[in-house]
Protein backbone atom coordinates (compact mmCIF):
# COMPACT_ATOMS: atom_id res chain seq x y z
CA UNK A 1 0.00 0.00 0.00
CA UNK A 2 1.37 3.19 -1.33
CA UNK A 3 -0.68 5.62 1.07
CA UNK A 4 0.73 8.15 2.94
CA UNK A 5 -0.90 8.53 6.46
CA UNK A 6 -3.29 11.19 4.71
CA UNK A 7 -4.76 8.31 2.00
CA UNK A 8 -3.36 9.93 -0.68
CA UNK A 9 -0.46 8.28 -2.82
CA UNK A 10 1.46 11.10 -4.54
CA UNK A 11 1.99 9.20 -8.05
CA UNK A 12 3.94 12.22 -10.08
CA UNK A 13 7.08 14.61 -8.81
CA UNK A 14 6.51 17.98 -9.70
CA UNK A 15 9.59 18.23 -11.70
CA UNK A 16 11.41 21.73 -11.63
CA UNK A 17 11.93 24.30 -14.91
CA UNK A 18 14.73 26.06 -13.76
CA UNK A 19 18.09 25.24 -14.52
CA UNK A 20 19.68 24.41 -10.82
CA UNK A 21 23.54 25.77 -12.14
CA UNK A 22 22.14 28.43 -13.96
CA UNK A 23 18.85 29.39 -12.07
CA UNK A 24 17.52 30.29 -15.13
CA UNK A 25 14.50 28.95 -16.86
CA UNK A 26 14.51 26.15 -19.59
CA UNK A 27 13.35 26.64 -22.77
CA UNK A 28 12.43 24.03 -25.51
CA UNK A 29 15.04 24.52 -27.77
CA UNK A 30 18.62 26.21 -27.72
CA UNK A 31 21.50 26.53 -24.99
CA UNK A 32 18.66 26.87 -21.88
CA UNK A 33 16.89 23.61 -23.10
CA UNK A 34 17.23 20.60 -20.48
CA UNK A 35 20.03 18.19 -21.20
CA UNK A 36 19.33 15.01 -18.58
CA UNK A 37 22.57 13.35 -17.20
CA UNK A 38 22.65 9.68 -16.44
CA UNK A 39 21.85 9.95 -13.27
CA UNK A 40 19.04 12.10 -13.82
CA UNK A 41 19.39 15.39 -12.76
CA UNK A 42 18.56 18.30 -15.60
CA UNK A 43 20.31 20.99 -16.34
CA UNK A 44 20.37 23.66 -19.20
CA UNK A 45 22.53 22.74 -21.96
CA UNK A 46 24.76 25.87 -21.57
CA UNK A 47 25.26 25.65 -17.68
CA UNK A 48 26.31 21.71 -17.97
CA UNK A 49 28.81 22.58 -21.11
CA UNK A 50 30.43 25.20 -19.18
CA UNK A 51 30.53 22.41 -16.27
CA UNK A 52 32.16 19.71 -18.06
CA UNK A 53 34.50 21.80 -20.81
CA UNK A 54 37.95 20.45 -21.01
CA UNK A 55 37.56 18.13 -18.76
CA UNK A 56 36.88 14.43 -18.59
CA UNK A 57 34.23 12.42 -16.08
CA UNK A 58 33.20 14.57 -13.41
CA UNK A 59 30.75 14.03 -10.57
CA UNK A 60 27.27 15.42 -10.75
CA UNK A 61 27.03 18.78 -9.50
CA UNK A 62 23.62 18.34 -7.44
CA UNK A 63 24.37 18.29 -3.99
CA UNK A 64 24.58 14.71 -2.64
CA UNK A 65 25.40 12.73 -6.06
CA UNK A 66 28.11 10.75 -6.39
CA UNK A 67 27.65 9.70 -9.74
CA UNK A 68 30.46 10.65 -12.78
CA UNK A 69 29.39 11.03 -16.28
CA UNK A 70 31.50 13.40 -19.04
CA UNK A 71 30.21 15.25 -21.61
CA UNK A 72 28.68 12.48 -24.43
CA UNK A 73 26.59 11.18 -21.87
CA UNK A 74 23.92 13.93 -21.23
CA UNK A 75 21.25 14.07 -23.27
CA UNK A 76 18.23 16.05 -24.23
CA UNK A 77 15.40 15.39 -21.65
CA UNK A 78 12.75 14.89 -24.15
CA UNK A 79 9.91 14.60 -21.00
CA UNK A 80 10.78 17.64 -19.78
CA UNK A 81 10.94 19.60 -22.97
CA UNK A 82 7.27 18.17 -24.10
CA UNK A 83 6.35 19.58 -20.63
CA UNK A 84 7.74 23.01 -21.52
CA UNK A 85 6.16 23.15 -24.77
CA UNK A 86 2.80 21.92 -23.06
CA UNK A 87 3.20 25.49 -20.89
CA UNK A 88 3.57 27.22 -23.63
CA UNK A 89 7.03 28.24 -23.07
CA UNK A 90 9.21 29.01 -25.53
Amino acid sequence: DDLGEDGIAMTHAARSTRCPLMQVEFTATGEYRPMKAPCGHCFSHKAISDYLKNKGSVACPTTGCNKHFSLGSITDDKELIKQIKRAGVA
